[in-house]
């Protein structure tokens, strides 16, 4: 179960459409209600899932340094800016792409390159 929360009409807009795909049963709904209506149940879970992500959040980014992968620098989350400009063949983004298709088809992992996120320099 996931939420959307955004004041963006087109956001709003896309996350309808797509809704259908997911429908969430009406006991479920039932459950979320009851449990999001205890504001003690919340206050707690918002503190504890906060620490858990910061924490989280540090070990990754300090696996990446010590695999010598910086990152810019934030306050903890769930997606990390890594800077791999030092494993692209050529400062390009095509360079960019070969490298997300060796990490996704070899490695198994969905590396976003920086592209897909409109940066204006390879290898983010």
């Amino acid at each position: 179960v996931g939420v959307v929360y955004s004041y963006n009409d087109v956001v709003v807009s896309c996350a309808r459409r797509m809704s259908s795909f997911g429908l969430v049963s009406s006991q479920t709904q039932s459950f979320l209600a009851a449990m999001l209506s205890d504001q003690s149940f919340v206050d707690n879970f918002l503190v504890e899932v906060s620490k858990r992500v910061a924490k989280r959040h540090h070990m990754f980014t300090e696996g990446l340094e010590e695999m010598g992968i910086s990152c810019l620098r934030s306050n903890a989350g769930l997606f990390v800016l890594m800077d791999l400009r030092h494993m692209l063949k050529d400062q390009t983004f095509d360079s960019e792409m070969a490298l997300w298709r060796v990490t996704i088809n070899k490695v198994k992992i969905n590396v976003s390159p920086g592209s897909s996120f409109h940066c204006s320099e390879p290898g983010w």
